[in-house]
């Protein structure tokens, strides 16, 4: 079965037991937080999403889509396969089509 994500559903923050919420990102589907980041897929089509992340410095308030190549920015799924010493590994599945076990693995600049 494909994997589809839902552009209706939204990412909120609250410190008070939601009495008040901020939005925090539109269509932010799926989480992956570590020590030092937020991972979070942001549904473009039910099938696809880019990746947004935010850090530790920032409160993980302030998401950014990740830079990435072109053919990357959009995918069917992600992992984050290590961030322990603040360098990103990112692999990125379905660039091969979304029956394709293939996919890419990026590394980020020191600071992630």
């Amino acid at each position: 079965m494909e994997k589809t994500w839902s552009p209706t559903v939204n990412l909120y923050y609250s410190d008070d037991f939601f009495k008040t919420k901020k939005l925090t990102l539109n269509n932010g589907n799926s989480i992956i937080k570590t020590d030092h980041y937020m991972f979070i897929a942001k549904a473009t089509k039910r099938e696809l999403v880019e990746i947004y992340v935010s850090n530790v410095l920032e409160g993980f308030l302030n998401f950014q889509r990740t830079r990435l190549p072109t053919e990357a920015i959009t995918s069917r799924t992600f992992t984050v396969m290590d961030t322990s010493e603040e360098t990103v590994f990112l692999h990125i599945q379905g660039h091969g089509g979304s029956t394709s076990p293939l996919g890419d693995i990026y590394v980020s600049d020191g600071p992630g």
